[in-house]
Order: structure tokens, then C-alpha cells, then sequence
């Protein structure tokens, strides 16, 4: 056996006068055997795509992907979140009916010695609209004014803001807007007269 030194190509020969025959004839030079060793996976890189731990808000997502140009393929295979059966792909790929959560991309490129290189891309998908609470320390009747009252998304929003408030009965006190985060808000609300203070944010907002 031979033990290459590095990828590339491997030459075997015997030199002449190495050996002999029964009536000490020497040999000739033998034949050059030359075989490649490649030991490397051909390239691979995913060019376009959702980028790294990134959000996309809807259920599919494009992969283009490209792989070394000198490298003879035995196969390409394109997988979503480590499903067992690998779909032979092409660039572009097409990711269809992705659910709400994280997800994992990977193309694992074969060359013709059975060499595997894969590329990945982590991405999330958000379906789903974030949820808002409101509450108040004052509880369900008071006599506090104005009536303090906290907003809670379930996740991090952009653009709220205090004309996305509907109330019933009073109106947001001036200057009293505030946020804590991306996802914590409050108010307080000056009641117009007595009776029941409804306050609402609606969807879409």
C-alpha cells in the first residue's frame, strides 16, 4: 500500500537493476503508475438566501447555492431541518410549507470519489401576529386618576405607538406614553366621567 503525502497526484514506479532473476539478470525500469488522490470535498457556498438567524414572515424561502466548477458531481442534495429523505436539488432550491419556529437549510454536494461538503443557513419563520395584553394595578374598579394601565406584546414590536390606543370613557393623558422595551408599554388614562373605562388596541394596529 501506498500513504500519500498530500492531495495530488501519486507516482509508483520500480527503477531498473532493483531485482533479479534465478540467473541474476537485473530488471528494467518498470512502468509509471500514476493515480490522483483527492481527499477534499468539492466547494460548496450558499450565495443567496434568508440571511443567518434571520426572520422572513412568510412559509418558503429561496436557496441559491453554487459549488466548485472543476468538480465532477455523483450528486446534490438538499435537506430542511435534518429530514431523513434529502431531496436531490438543483440552485434554486425552494423550501414550501415552513412552519412557525426555526429552521435549518443544508446542500451536501457529492463529488465522483464519494467526497461530501455541505453548506448551512439558519433562518426562523414567524406566521403569526404578536399577541398584546392589557392590564392595570388599579383592578376592576377604582378610584384612581388617572387610571395607570400596561401594555404587554408577546413579542418584540416596531411603530407602536400611542395613537394605536382606542379608549372608551377618557382619553390617554398627555405625556404618559412610555415603553420599558420593545415589548412593554403603559398609559395612564383620564376618566371623562364616572362609570366604565374601556381601553383597546385592535388588530393591525
Amino acid at each position: 500500500t501506498v500513504t500519500p503525502t498530500t492531495a495530488g497526484n501519486v507516482t509508483v514506479d520500480v527503477d531498473a537493476g532493483k531485482a533479479e532473476d534465478a540467473l541474476f539478470n537485473s530488471n528494467l525500469a518498470s512502468n509509471s503508475y500514476v493515480i490522483e488522490y483527492d481527499p477534499d470535498g468539492p466547494s460548496v457556498q450558499i450565495t443567496t438566501a434568508p440571511a443567518e438567524d434571520s426572520t422572513i414572515g412568510e412559509d418558503y424561502a429561496d436557496f441559491y447555492f453554487t459549488y466548485g466548477p472543476d468538480t465532477v458531481l455523483a450528486e446534490i442534495d438538499c435537506s430542511v431541518d435534518g429530514n431523513s429523505e434529502e431531496k436531490p436539488c438543483t440552485s434554486p432550491f425552494t423550501a414550501t410549507n415552513l412552519s412557525d419556529g426555526p429552521h435549518t437549510f443544508r446542500v451536501t454536494v457529492e463529488d465522483s470519489l464519494g467526497n461530501e461538503t455541505y453548506a448551512e443557513r439558519e433562518f426562523n419563520v414567524d406566521l403569526e401576529g404578536p399577541s398584546v395584553t392589557l392590564s392595570s394595578s388599579a383592578g376592576p374598579a377604582t378610584n384612581v386618576d388617572p387610571i395607570p394601565v400596561s401594555v404587554d406584546f408577546s413579542e418584540d414590536v416596531a411603530d407602536f405607538t400611542e395613537s394605536d390606543i382606542t379608549v372608551t370613557g377618557g382619553s390617554v393623558a398627555g405625556g404618559s406614553f412610555a415603553s420599558a422595551n420593545a415589548q412593554e408599554y403603559s398609559f395612564t388614562v383620564t376618566p371623562s366621567a364616572e362609570g366604565e373605562v374601556l381601553v383597546q388596541i385592535f388588530a393591525g394596529v
